[in-house]
């Protein structure tokens, strides 16, 4: 007989938080069976989460999620025993997902409720809890195990070398020396995007002669989401004098101080705290454009080509200036060095480093991105609900099936979101060329069409655990934009051994799950300026001592890339299946065996 709560049921501690996982049947032609939910109902294949499970899972998307269906097979070995095939197989059951085993455990043995405990697979494996409910349907409890091939846990991933020069003190940030005047360098930035604006900021700063020369216009209204801007970034600003004043960092920062990751089902995985501050993009590039001279900046001039003229020599480049003529006019200068700070497409890297930087990695998966202003909004019904799914102050990790979402709240009260999408066939090593991607027909970043827009909502009315999130993301349709995620292969070195050197996405295009991409271009600003003025003003040694950086913006581009896919339900390898993740049944320990410390960004424990 099944057995039931005890007269004491009411007296013991709240419930284990659980979420569905699926409905388990049983058939004597499963095949049969599945085709007829397939035929019938709409649901297909889906896989399962343990290669050695038997049995064979089926999955209906809606608008209220994903529901899935366990088909198992009636004729059971009868060689297993009773209680393995009462809860196992070999009835109907409803299917669970937890966090915590021991808490169920401990939760069920104060009810007096017997169980069994079993676990499926060898390799990556579940570990379940089986019982009854007291009319003899089965009940399971399940916890996902990921396990390395040899069965035993997986190790955690080590710690890099511990680096010279710690990136994220901010106390490293202090005010810049002065290098010798008669020993000042020309120098050109090409892009003037905010790494290539950061980095005039800084040698200005220590006395060379800077120009920037940027491709685009001056209209301050250009795009631009919202940035994460570390603790060490905001000192590196203050450095700077970029914010003259603590009013001028008030206006643009506003704290973000706890990082929340979300199941599927919409428990919290992790909270920690954080070192971030949210900012508008645009704001933060019209702060630092308008604290550089009005001759710094020269807008609408392209740069076409570059020959290094040799160590101490020089560069020679080229720049189509289309600011007076249509069609624009090719224009020779030179400078002592030259600095490529033009994005993750950086034609200076294409031309100066010219191994396989024609090349881009694809991540394997689309962003999709907009904003709210959520001042004076009463007509829209689902504002308090987000704030309170979603408070302020946090950056919020959204995981769901085939995708995850990025929201937090801007100065002014505007809400910026970012949600990934998997594209069909996802790879981890896709390489695509960069003329692929920079192309008008496909731009890297670009408006949402409306059919473009009819699929993201179809697809947030589908996996969204939160309507609060689905109706702010249908709400920003105007300010919606899509983007290719791509980074690229590491480089050895930011420099040419010469005259050349990369900062920003031209050095180390990341994708964007750490929320470092700005963050490591101002510390590049930062460290390019402080290391000629430690060399002196001379050459010689200034750009190793810059190289300094290599590897730990190296090691944050592997473990971004890392941290989107295991984000995506992805394999890091070779592996492109979807959904191999099972969030709902991870706790801590697992949720940062996967990725390491890092998954979650820069958490302080």
């Amino acid at each position: 007989m099944p057995d039931q709560p005890s007269a004491t049921a009411a007296s013991v501690s709240q419930p284990v938080r659980l979420a569905l996982h699926h409905v388990a049947l049983r058939s004597s032609n499963p095949e049969h069976l599945s085709d007829f939910y397939k035929r019938v109902l709409g649901f297909r294949h889906a896989p399962r989460p343990t290669a050695s499970a038997n049995g064979r899972w089926l999955e209906l998307k809606s608008a209220n999620g994903t529901f899935i269906i366990q088909i198992n097979d009636a004729n059971l070995d009868p060689a297993l025993p009773k209680q393995q095939k009462s809860g196992h197989a070999a009835v109907p059951r409803l299917a669970f997902s937890t966090g915590s085993m021991n808490e169920m455990l401990r939760f069920l043995d104060n009810l007096q409720i017997n169980y069994s405990t079993t676990s499926i697979g060898t390799g990556d494996s579940i570990s379940q809890i089986l019982f009854e409910d007291c009319d003899g349907n089965g009940i399971e409890v399940n916890k996902f195990v990921r396990k390395n091939d040899g069965g035993d846990p997986q190790p955690k991933p080590q710690p890099p070398p511990p680096n010279p020069i710690d990136w994220e003190n901010p106390s490293f940030y202090t005010r810049l020396g002065v290098i010798d005047r008669s020993k000042a360098l020309q120098i050109a930035i090409i892009g003037g995007s905010i790494g290539g604006l950061a980095t005039a900021h800084a040698l200005l700063k220590i006395g060379c002669f800077v120009t920037v020369f940027e491709r685009g216009t001056r209209d301050r209204r250009r795009g631009g989401g919202g940035v994460a801007i570390s603790d060490a970034s905001k000192a590196v600003l203050e450095s700077l004098s970029v914010f003259s004043a603590s009013s001028d960092s008030r206006e643009l920062l506003s704290p973000m101080r706890y990082q929340v990751d979300y199941s599927p089902s919409g428990f919290i995985l992790r909270k920690g705290v954080i070192p971030f501050y949210s900012s508008h993009w645009i704001h933060l590039y019209n702060k630092l454009l308008d604290g550089l001279p009005n001759d710094c900046v020269r807008f609408n001039n392209e740069f076409v080509d570059a020959e290094d003229l040799g160590k101490g020599k020089g560069v020679r480049f080229y720049i189509n200036d289309k600011s007076e003529k249509e069609g624009g006019e090719l224009q020779e200068y030179e400078s002592d060095i030259l600095v490529g700070a033009d994005g993750n497409l950086s034609r200076v890297r294409d031309i100066v480093f010219n191994s396989t930087s024609e090349y881009v990695r694809d991540a394997g998966y689309r962003s999709w991105r907009g904003q709210l202003d959520l001042t004076n909004k009463s007509e829209l019904d689902f504002v308090d609900p987000l704030k309170e799914s979603y408070p302020p102050h946090e950056f919020h990790v959204q995981l769901m099936r085939h995708s995850h979402a990025v929201l937090f709240y801007m100065p002014g009260n505007i809400c910026n979101w970012q949600l990934f999408i998997n594209k069909p066939n996802p790879s981890p090593n896709l390489i695509i060329r960069k003329t692929d991607v920079g192309t008008k027909r496909n731009k890297l970043t670009k408006p949402a069409l409306p059919q473009d827009l009819d699929h993201l909502h179809e697809f947030v009315r589908a996996f969204s655990p939160d309507r609060t999130l689905e109706k702010l993301i249908i709400a920003s349709s105007k300010t919606t934009v899509q983007s290719l995620v791509i980074d690229h292969e590491p480089l050895g070195s930011f420099h040419n051994g010469s005259n050349v050197v990369l900062v920003g996405d031209a050095a180390h295009a990341a994708t964007p799950h750490l929320t470092r991409g700005s963050n490591m271009a101002f510390q590049d600003a930062y460290w390019l300026a402080k290391t000629l003025v430690e060399t002196k003003g001379e050459r010689d040694g200034w750009f190793e001592r810059y190289d300094l950086r290599v590897d730990d913006c190296n090691r944050i581009m592997a473990l971004s890339k890392r941290v989107g896919r295991f984000r995506q339900g992805l394999g890091f390898d070779d592996t492109s299946e979807e959904n191999m993740w099972d969030f709902d049944s991870m706790d801590i320990d697992q949720f940062e065996l996967a990725c390491g410390d890092g998954i979650s960004g820069m958490l302080i424990e």
